[in-house]
C-alpha cells in the first residue's frame, strides 16, 4: 500500500480508486503538478505537466526528476502523462541512472481548469453527440485559441537541464533570471491557416465554458494548437462528442498512441492546403475515430487500470 500526496482537483480520476488496495491518499500536493506515491520498497509519480511546445530549441526540462532522485534512492515508476521519445529524452536518461523507469501515461481535462466539462458534458454526453451530430456547419475549422503570446523561462545559468525559475520551484541551480522564450505559435499557424482560400476558418472570442461548448458543435474540425505544450484539453472536449481533432504533427503521444485517432498535421507543408481539405472532407470519420479513443483510452477506468497494471510488472521485476 502506498502513501498517496496529490491535489484531488488536479488529479481527479484517482478519486475512483478510493478504495483501492494499491494507495491511500493521506495528503495533498507536495511536488509541483504531480501525484506522489511513496511506498517501502519503491516509488511512484505522476507527472502531469504540460511538456513542451515543439518550436523550443530546447529538451524538456529535469527539475522535477533530478528533485526526485535528489530526495529518495529507492528503484521508481515515473508516468509521463505528456510524454515524447524525443523531448523527454533528458528525463528518461536520469531515471534510468537512478533505477528509476519513465512511462507514458495519459492526459485528461483538468477538473481545476473545467469543472463544467465533468458536471455538465460528460452526465449528458448523448445530448452533446446528438447535437454535434446534428447541428449546421457554419465552418470548416474552429481555432479556439486565444492571441496570447506565450512566454517559457530560459536555461538556469548553474544547470541548463533545469530552468532559472526551477530554483523557486525545487531548488535546483541558480536563482539568477535567464530570461524567456516567447512562443508565438498559435498566432503563427492562424496566420497560415486562415489565408488557405479552400478552407473556412473562424477565431471567435473568448467564451465561457458552457458557451463555448454551445458553439462548437457548428464547426466540421476543432484544430488544437500548441500553447506552452503540444497537448491541449481541447481534445476533450471535442473527442468526447465525436468531434474531430486537429493538432500539428508533433513528437508527443500517450501510453494508448492518439496518432490513429486524432489528425496531425505538418503546418510548413507545402501541400498543407490539401491536407487539410482532406482531413475536412473526412471530419465525420475522424470524428467517430476521437469518440471511440476517448471512450476506449481517456476514461478514469483506463488510465487506473494501467496504472496498477504496470505498477503491478515494476514491482515484479525488482
Amino acid at each position: 500500500m502506498f502513501e498517496a500526496y496529490y491535489d484531488q482537483n488536479r488529479f481527479r480520476f484517482l478519486e475512483k480508486s478510493k478504495q483501492s488496495n494499491v494507495f491511500k491518499h493521506v495528503g495533498g500536493e507536495v511536488l509541483r503538478k504531480t501525484a506522489c506515491f511513496l511506498g517501502k520498497d519503491f516509488n511512484v509519480f505522476i507527472d502531469s505537466s504540460d511538456g513542451i511546445n515543439e518550436d523550443l530549441p530546447i529538451n524538456e526540462y529535469c527539475g522535477r526528476i533530478k528533485s526526485i532522485v535528489k530526495r529518495t534512492d529507492k528503484p521508481f515508476l515515473y508516468f509521463k502523462c505528456n510524454h515524447s521519445v524525443k523531448r523527454t529524452s533528458d528525463i528518461e536518461k536520469i531515471a534510468n541512472e537512478h533505477g528509476g523507469k519513465v512511462l507514458p501515461f495519459f492526459m485528461w481535462n483538468l477538473h481545476s481548469q473545467n469543472p463544467e466539462f465533468y458536471s455538465e458534458i460528460l452526465p449528458n454526453r448523448s445530448y452533446w453527440i446528438e447535437k454535434n451530430r446534428n447541428s449546421k456547419k457554419n465552418f470548416d475549422i474552429l481555432y479556439a485559441a486565444s492571441e496570447k503570446v506565450y512566454e517559457y523561462p530560459k536555461p538556469n545559468l548553474g544547470d541548463n537541464q533545469v530552468a532559472w525559475s526551477d530554483f523557486r520551484n525545487f531548488g535546483l541551480g541558480t536563482p539568477e533570471d535567464t530570461g524567456w522564450f516567447q512562443m508565438n505559435t498559435r498566432n503563427n499557424i492562424y496566420e497560415k491557416i486562415s489565408n488557405i482560400s479552400s478552407v473556412s476558418v473562424n477565431r471567435p472570442p473568448h467564451a465561457k465554458y458552457m458557451q463555448y461548448m454551445e458553439n462548437i458543435a457548428n464547426y466540421k474540425v476543432q484544430f488544437s494548437p500548441p500553447g506552452v505544450g503540444e497537448y491541449s484539453c481541447r481534445i476533450f472536449n471535442s473527442s468526447a462528442i465525436g468531434q474531430c481533432v486537429l493538432l500539428r504533427k508533433n513528437s508527443y503521444d500517450f501510453y494508448d498512441s492518439w496518432k490513429d485517432y486524432f489528425p496531425e498535421i505538418d503546418t510548413e507543408s507545402e501541400n498543407l492546403d490539401t491536407e487539410l481539405s482532406m482531413i475536412i472532407a473526412n471530419y465525420k470519420e475522424w470524428g467517430d475515430k476521437a469518440r471511440f479513443y476517448f471512450e476506449n483510452s481517456l476514461s478514469d477506468k483506463r488510465m487506473l487500470d494501467v496504472f496498477e497494471l504496470e505498477i503491478e510488472k515494476f514491482r515484479s521485476n525488482l
